[in-house]
């Protein structure tokens, strides 16, 4: 599969127009927060199917919102996964709809939605207001942000230590394998920052920005461990199979609390975040949006930073995190950070991975 240049160098407004990811209409005003629970009150005894990524991430929405919705409302809620595109995929084309809240990454959103996989949301219900434009969608509103980040072993590297992407790539300062994961979303990025291109610039990226980035990372040769799941690569990490990986700051938590040599960087760190979406077709559309809608208030959605290192998306709810929280979240390092440019990736994600997956099988 090839990339046409035409097809990458969409930008600013227009990219933002094309890809339908500008902020739906809410000129009137969304439900309150009295209206959400009441309409909640109603539904007790209901049970609403949550599908998420397991691990720490899993745990901490379960914490932060999926016990607290539960018990206020007597609503039982189930847990599966993962959100994977192939199998929401076969859940809608069959009919047969189990899941009725997902959560997935907001740069993939609008390509899902695109596909006709996903429910609109609806902002007459949803409070799309706190949130920026590209994390509240059409098909997807955002309740999370976290960082991409580079990690190494403190006890491999004790003196110099990484400090910038090109790092990544020096293995006479420092030396072992490296881990990435085998996706194009992070680690071209990760390559355009080490190939001397600045953050501002990264994006929109362009055909030719691509092909670069695909250039840099032939670099690392053989030298790279490719991880699918996130806890693959903090294994290659404590295992030593790796002295350098990329992983998610809040999958780095639990090695670093039990005393692991880990060592984070946030410099040249790239700010994600995940958004609640609905898959079409869903039993429980209407339940599922009023779950989002109150999963989305302020003081909801900041209790998520007490249970993993990841920020809210609500505005509203930065500052109520605690000062001594607020500095170690993905949120106090945005700049040091790339921002990833969801409308972007919503315009150009198929275009992109099919040019990634053949580059990946040339490195096999």
């Amino acid at each position: 599969m090839t990339i046409g240049r035409r097809g990458l160098i969409a930008a600013g407004a227009c990219a933002l127009a094309a890809s339908g990811i500008l902020r739906p209409n809410t000129a009137s005003a969304a439900a309150t927060r009295e209206q959400v629970r009441s309409a909640l009150g109603r539904m007790r005894g209901r049970t609403l199917v949550v599908a998420n990524w397991g691990g720490a991430y899993a745990e901490s929405q379960r914490k932060a919102l999926l016990e607290p919705f539960s018990q206020e409302f007597g609503i039982r809620v189930i847990e599966d996964g993962p959100p994977t595109n192939p199998r929401i995929a076969a859940m809608v084309q069959s009919g047969n709809v189990t899941w009725d809240v997902a959560s997935f990454g907001a740069e993939k959103v609008d390509a899902v939605g695109r596909e006709n996989l996903l429910a609109d949301l609806d902002y007459g219900i949803i409070d799309a207001g706190p949130f920026r434009p590209n994390f509240a969608t059409r098909w997807g509103v955002g309740f999370m942000t976290y960082s991409v980040v580079t990690a190494w072993r403190r006890d491999v590297f004790r003196g110099e230590q990484p400090a910038r992407a090109a790092d990544f790539w020096d293995f006479r300062r420092f030396p072992g394998r490296r881990s990435m994961k085998d996706e194009p979303q992070s680690t071209i990025p990760f390559a355009l920052l080490a190939a001397g291109v600045p953050r501002d610039q990264v994006y929109p990226m362009t055909a030719e920005k691509v092909e670069r980035g695909l250039a840099k990372l032939a670099e690392l040769g053989d030298n790279v461990l490719w991880w699918q799941q996130p806890p693959q690569s903090i294994q290659h990490l404590l295992s030593r199979e790796a002295s350098m990986v990329h992983n998610y700051n809040g999958r780095l938590d639990a090695p670093i609390a039990e005393g692991q040599p880990v060592g984070v960087m946030w410099e040249d760190a790239q700010l994600f975040g995940d958004s609640w979406c609905i898959p079409r077709g869903s039993r429980n559309a209407e339940l599922a949006m009023h779950f989002i809608a109150w999963s989305c208030f302020a003081e909801n959605n900041v209790r998520i930073s007490s249970f993993i290192t990841y920020g809210p998306a609500n505005r509203d709810a930065f500052d109520m995190v605690p000062a001594d929280r607020r500095a170690i979240l993905p949120t106090s390092h945005v700049d040091r950070a790339l921002v990833t440019d969801n409308a972007w990736w919503g315009e150009h994600l198929n275009a992109v991975t099919g040019r990634w997956q053949q580059w990946r099988l040339t490195r096999r």
